[in-house]
């Protein structure tokens, strides 16, 4: 009892170690970087300016309405920028989303079992080079980096009462935490429990004497290997963060199809009952302001945005398969040839369209050409796919900045011996798991990144759009090295 209560304050210590490190460490890049606070390089400043203003979601510097941007970061920005400078909104809401990344990512690792070992994934989480570039400016990645860990704690934790080890159940794979095909588990054959189980129960803290047949009784499962939590509300706030995660990033709408494909082959006897009810409630709760809203000013109920159509173009189109997938590779498209592109772009939108073309029109148009190129040039997009795919896990991200005042030789190679090292670790972590026997659990990370994945395997992509996984990756990194980290973390 010595020993865990000691184990207790020093897993709290070094959580808020790990807390004051990310806090201490944006606010050291932030400082450096100041100027980069208020570079509005995706808009989402002007936006917020409108808002701000009492204009709501318009173009900036205008009155017209626009779906061109998710808007959840834009809306937090602007209702904080009614009473604070620019630079402190951002400044504030990246650092608050940093560290409650920290916070969820630990939380997350000790509900899926990893132990003391969490507080090394909540350690690379706060030191991540990509989170701490982008959260020194007005961009979605900390925000959405931390609604992912979130919702990966909302799927795998429970409440402290519930916070039990568990008992993998092969005769199913269906995700319950999303309220999907919910059953209790079978009971545990008496006097066949685990020794691995009872070690972990006794570190979590299960009550002495108290056995995992009982657990197995008393806590609904899901055939999913998952605790299926007993209220209804914790189902319902994971519908909530999944509809504030798509209104910050709607890359991961495809987060619906992965399950609901999963669901469907793992338990063909689906019926009206068991979906997801409360989880859709949830989502619709936080998403129904924004469809309503389009369709109020833009005609159509849109879910996403109108930046599709662009960022499937500009993945595809003969200019930067000629410059770029075509070239040796760290090739990126220069700045020149770029603004070249895009004035080109607006006159032929305003040649076939018109000079007062809408904002939807245009995107419907970009969309088309994006399609056209990829039925047209089948191999040349084959290719496009293989860059992308090298793109998004690139250890080194090319062409994120403007080439003027770029990092040194010195931070470039620091910075790619940590995603080296970082990304083999998630990639073993991913293969060592899928073996356990309980990798049921970790259902939710691998969806994840399929989604990811799978849309940027067309849409336009570099390493910064794996930013929002960081949490899923630091995860499966630890899970590669788990019993090694625990018995060094144990060491006295």
């Amino acid at each position: 009892m010595v020993r865990e209560a000691s184990d207790s304050w020093s897993d709290r210590w070094g959580l808020v170690a790990c807390l004051l490190l990310a806090l201490a460490v944006r606010g050291v890049a932030m400082f450096a970087r100041a100027e980069e606070l208020t570079h509005d390089r995706d808009a989402y400043l002007g936006i917020a300016h409108g808002i701000a203003a009492g204009r709501g979601m318009c173009s900036p510097d205008s009155t017209t309405p626009t779906a061109f941007r998710p808007p959840l970061y834009p809306t937090l920005l602007g209702l904080l920028m009614v009473t604070l400078p620019t630079s402190v909104a951002v400044g504030l809401v990246n650092a608050v989303a940093g560290v409650v990344t920290v916070w969820a990512t630990f939380r997350a690792g000790e509900s899926l079992g990893l132990g003391r070992a969490s507080l090394i994934a909540a350690a690379l989480v706060a030191l991540d080079p990509m989170l701490l570039l982008y959260g020194t400016q007005p961009m979605t990645e900390s925000v959405c980096a931390g609604l992912v860990s979130l919702l990966i704690l909302a799927v795998v934790g429970c409440p402290e009462s519930l916070n039990r080890p568990l008992n993998h159940d092969p005769a199913g794979l269906a995700p319950v935490e999303f309220g999907l095909c919910t059953t209790r588990t079978h009971l545990s054959n008496e006097g066949e429990e685990d020794e691995e189980v009872r070690r972990s129960a006794s570190y979590r803290g299960m009550p002495d004497g108290v056995s995992q047949r009982q657990v197995d009784q008393e806590i609904p499962r899901s055939r999913f290997g998952l605790v299926c939590s007993r209220s209804s509300g914790d189902r319902f706030r994971v519908g909530v963060l999944f509809g504030l995660l798509v209104l910050c990033r709607p890359t991961f709408w495809p987060l619906l199809g992965v399950l609901a494909v999963g669901c469907i082959f793992r338990t063909p006897k689906l019926s009206l009952k068991s979906l997801p009810w409360r989880v859709i409630a949830g989502t619709l709760l936080v998403v129904a302001p924004w469809v309503i809203r389009n369709q109020l000013v833009i005609g159509l109920p849109l879910l996403t945005t109108t930046h599709g159509g662009y960022t499937l173009l500009l993945a595809n189109n003969s200019v930067f398969s000629n410059e770029v997938v075509d070239q040796p590779w760290g090739t990126v498209w220069s700045g020149e040839s770029l603004a070249r592109w895009q004035a080109g772009l607006d006159e032929r939108l305003e040649r076939e369209l018109g000079p007062n073309a809408s904002e939807l029109e245009r995107d419907h148009r970009l969309s088309q050409w994006g399609r056209e190129f990829i039925a047209a040039e089948p191999l040349r997009f084959a290719r496009a796919v293989w860059h992308r795919v090298r793109s998004l896990w690139s250890v080194v991200p090319h062409g994120d900045g403007d080439g003027e005042g770029g990092p040194s030789r010195l931070v470039i190679a620091a910075v790619g011996g940590f995603y080296s090292t970082l990304l083999l670790g998630f990639a073993v972590g991913m293969f060592v798991v899928a073996r356990r026997s309980e990798w049921s659990r970790w259902w939710l990370l691998y969806a994840l990144v399929i989604t990811v994945q799978g849309v940027h395997l067309v849409y336009w992509t570099n390493a910064r759009m794996r930013a929002p996984l960081t949490p899923v990756i630091a995860l499966f990194a630890v899970a590669a090295v788990e019993r090694r980290a625990k018995r060094l973390l144990s060491d006295e």
